[in-house]
């Protein structure tokens, strides 16, 4: 028989043997939690950044009524706005512009104008203005004069006959639009040279030394440098230094970053569909929303200011900002 403190002794070692799983198991769900704690406070890895400047909206952008209206426009709307495409391929009627201003009425005193005639649209000469204003501060120079802007049919066919006339066929077809075709037309693109008051002369604008100012700042104000060495197949149109086009900021700085003329920038507008991607650029601290709309249906945001511009071919380009 077991004696009574032999009982004592066989419980103590059972309690013993009982106590070693649980430690075990305490040790265990401790391990388990602690694994739990840092998984979930492990930091997620960062997001890679979008190109600086422009990035692409969600796809399949739906027409929704509290959102976006529809406007009808015309076939000969096509041709009106900054974007407006004028080559030998997509002709523009100079008669459908009406809103000018003389450089002259409305001009600072930091640049010159060949005569008080000449004429572009109001909102172009207030771009202008900001842009040979800048140019003059950062380069004490006044001496760029605006020799050219708006242009009828009729001066157009004359000027190309002149230059048949005096430097023949080649040279007119290098260098001038054919009547019809000029951007001069549209009275959104000014020519430059130089002028000496002093001698009362004037020289070609070349864009080179100080007055590399004005095309490396020519997109902050809306201006393109239209006709580039390189891209003369594409426009029909022979390296002009001097001429210069407003298309607006954002349009400007994309071309610009891209290195594209018009005639390409209008086929990459193509692939942003109001249904698909939307173009976003940035321009310092505002962000601008472009799409395409083919046809003369656009769909344009009912909240937040937007202009709508033709392509002059088969649709229409909002840009939103």
């Amino acid at each position: 028989m077991e004696t009574k403190q032999a009982a004592v002794k066989n419980r103590r070692r059972r309690r013993k043997k009982r106590k070693v799983p649980l430690y075990l198991l305490l040790l265990t769900y401790g391990i388990v939690i602690l694994c739990l704690v840092v998984k979930h406070s492990r930091p997620e890895e960062a997001a890679v950044p979008t190109q600086t400047g422009v990035s692409a909206a969600p796809t399949g952008v739906d027409y929704d009524e509290s959102v976006y209206t529809q406007i009808s426009m015309t076939q000969a709307q096509r041709a009106q706005g900054d974007l407006a495409l004028v080559n030998a391929s997509h002709p523009f009627d100079a008669a459908a512009v009406t809103d000018l201003q003389t450089v002259y009425s409305g001009k600072t005193d930091n640049y010159n104008v060949k005569d008080v005639e000449l004429q572009v649209q109001p909102h172009v000469l207030s771009h202008l203005n900001d842009w040979l204003d800048a140019f003059s501060e950062n380069t004490g120079l006044r001496d760029v004069n605006v020799v050219a802007g708006y242009r009828t049919r009729e001066e157009q066919q004359a000027l190309y006959d002149n230059a048949v006339a005096t430097k023949g066929a080649e040279h007119a077809r290098n260098y001038l639009a054919v009547p019809g075709c000029s951007e001069h037309h549209t009275a959104l693109a000014v020519d430059f040279d130089l002028y000496d008051a002093a001698i009362g002369t004037s020289s070609d604008f070349d864009g080179k030394g100080q007055y590399q100012w004005l095309l490396q700042h020519a997109w902050e104000y809306g201006f393109i440098q239209r006709y580039a060495p390189d891209k003369s197949e594409l426009t029909g149109i022979a390296y002009e230094s001097w001429h210069f086009r407003y298309v607006g900021v954002p349009h400007a700085r994309q071309m610009t970053q891209l290195g594209l003329c018009l005639e390409e920038y209008t086929d990459y507008l193509r692939g942003f569909p109001f249904g698909g991607e939307h173009l976003f650029v940035s321009c310092g601290d505002k962000t601008y929303e472009v799409y395409f709309c083919a046809g003369d249906t656009v769909y344009v945001p009912l909240h937040g200011s937007y202009t709508v511009s033709g392509n002059n071919d088969d649709g229409y380009l909002v840009t939103v900002g």
